[in-house]
């Protein structure tokens, strides 16, 4: 019984959490398959923290952008199940010194898990980061409660 269902699982189409980058998308054209079945892939592809070290990246790369970095303050979501984009919440202090309250950012990681590329949703990027977040799975309403 045991064979039949590894069998079974080894003709399902992979279903890796990189199916979504184009690479995965070609492998999957050509016939490429792997040894996770579909039924097991979301299990895999959980929402989790944001690991310690990425979150030093954000803050790392959104320093020289904000007016007092040492004052931001961060919410960190559970990361998505699709893409490499990452969606979070910071407060930040505007040119006056006041809270501007929290706003919406997301940042894309390299593959050494280094911030690649990032927007913090205030002014012209703000319906391009909320459409990003909101495509992404992440709540663009509110953010988290601690």
């Amino acid at each position: 019984m045991l064979t039949m269902m590894l069998l079974a699982a080894a003709a399902v189409p992979c279903a890796d959490p990189d199916d979504m980058t184009i690479q995965g998308r070609r492998m999957l054209e050509r016939g490429h398959r792997c040894s996770v079945p579909r039924y097991v892939a979301p299990l895999l592809a959980a929402p989790a923290p944001l690991p310690p070290e990425r979150r030093k990246a954000v803050i790392a790369f959104f320093e020289t952008r904000l007016v007092d970095a040492a004052a931001a303050r961060w919410k960190w979501p559970l990361q998505s199940k699709s893409t490499g984009a990452y969606c979070g919440w910071v407060d930040m202090k505007d040119k006056t010194g006041h809270s501007s309250g929290w706003t919406l950012y997301t940042v894309d990681f390299d593959r050494d898990g280094n911030v690649e590329r990032g927007y913090i949703g205030t002014r012209m990027d703000a319906v391009f980061v909320k459409a990003v977040c909101g495509s992404n799975g992440y709540d663009i309403e509110s953010p988290p409660v601690d």
